[in-house]
């Protein structure tokens, strides 16, 4: 067995996925009744582990599913290859084409006819003869899709990651083009991500959009303290070691129950008393782990400072707040106001109530702080 205590920077095993509130099977029972769930948030808080697990929950019931990254996506052809190969695998599980790219594959057709038996589903489409589109492929994945969950009488649930890329690889048409045809599907959830949270709720709140109350909008709950406190407790025992409370108090501290930080600093923890032979985490250690995570986070705050910078006013609007000052005072309040739209937008900053800002991951704050104390030579 390949073992990982404290897995970070890829999808998680199931043992370490945490229910937050019972969210997992909130969102695995909405998917199953047949609800379409919209899910944004920034980038390593979490989504794609939870959803991942409640893919993974759903197959344990005997139901489809299909999941598709549109991150690593290319292009609108490469959408529509994609789209229909993980279709006809639903039947098959071994269908692929050896084609890299959509001309490929309508080349290898020889005709613009599809014809493909999945099992006891026949499919027959038939592409445009002069100029197959990508579209048409699309169309014929997604009929594809609701014909099997029906013949089947098999709920299928499919992930679909980063889903704001669509506007990248087909704009409007491309939604409108969705949305037309998911619309009327019955066998057929999904579940939409995305890490852009202001783009993701313009495509599913505005009623402009062609995906206005098409799913559920829901939103992804924190960590509690006491089930980080139950997580790492359980980890730590099977690995013959246990933690302090104020050990514990002081990672979340520094890390404020962010799913990265909190599973990069107990990481370093284990990887620590490891080398130094002791059983508990204690202040001392946990202090040596928090010093070596953010030097590991070092490099990357760094580059994201500069970022930041290339954006009027940001820097100092993010100064202004670790100092708990109001961020207002920066300057005129038109440019203020775009300059938080922007931190906001990337994933840098939340808006809570009653216009209070905080930062989407504690750890980037603290390194601003200390920035400002010890300012680079």
């Amino acid at each position: 067995m390949i073992d990982s205590v404290f897995p970070r920077g890829r999808v998680v095993p199931s043992d370490d996925v945490l229910e937050r509130h019972g969210f997992v099977r909130e969102l695995t029972e909405r998917l199953i009744q047949g609800d379409s769930v919209m899910l944004a948030g920034p980038r390593r808080t979490g989504k794609t582990c939870v959803a991942t697990e409640t893919l993974r929950r759903v197959r344990e019931r005997g139901y489809y599913t299909l999941d598709l990254d549109l991150f690593h996506t290319a292009s609108l052809q490469d959408f529509g290859l994609r789209l229909f190969e993980k279709t006809v695998q639903l039947r098959t599980g071994i269908f692929h084409s050896t084609t890299q790219n959509f001309k490929e594959f309508t080349k290898i057709l020889g005709s613009p006819d599809i014809f493909v038996k999945i099992q006891d589903l026949e499919l027959h489409a038939k592409l445009n003869p002069i100029n197959p589109s990508p579209l048409e492929l699309i169309d014929i994945a997604l009929t594809t899709m609701e014909r099997i969950a029906q013949k089947d009488q098999r709920r299928l649930i499919v992930l679909i990651d980063e889903f704001q890329e669509v506007d990248r690889l087909g704009g409007t048409a491309l939604l409108k083009q969705l949305r037309s045809i998911m619309q009327y599907q019955q066998g057929v959830s999904y579940l939409f991500l995305g890490s852009e949270p202001s783009l993701m709720q313009t495509l599913f709140a505005d009623r402009r959009q062609a995906f206005y109350r098409f799913a559920t909008l829901l939103h992804l709950p924190d960590i509690d303290q006491e089930e980080w406190r139950e997580y790492a407790q359980q980890k730590f025992a099977q690995a013959s070691l246990s933690i302090q409370p104020a050990a514990f108090h002081s990672m979340i501290e520094h890390t404020g129950g962010h799913p990265f930080c909190v599973m990069a600093v107990l990481s370093e923890a284990y990887v620590w008393a490891k080398l130094t032979g002791v059983h508990m985490i204690d202040l001392t250690l946990m202090h040596q782990s928090l010093v070596r995570t953010y030097e590991e986070l070092e490099g990357i705050y760094d580059e994201l400072w500069k970022r930041i910078l290339t954006i009027p006013k940001a820097g100092q609007i993010l100064e202004y707040l670790v100092q708990q000052r109001p961020p207002y005072q920066v300057g005129e309040s038109t440019q203020v106001q775009r300059a938080l739209t922007a931190l906001i937008n990337t994933s840098i900053l939340r808006k809570e109530r009653r216009g209070r800002y905080t930062f989407v991951e504690p750890m980037f704050k603290n390194w601003i702080l200390r920035r400002i104390s010890s300012p680079p030579l």
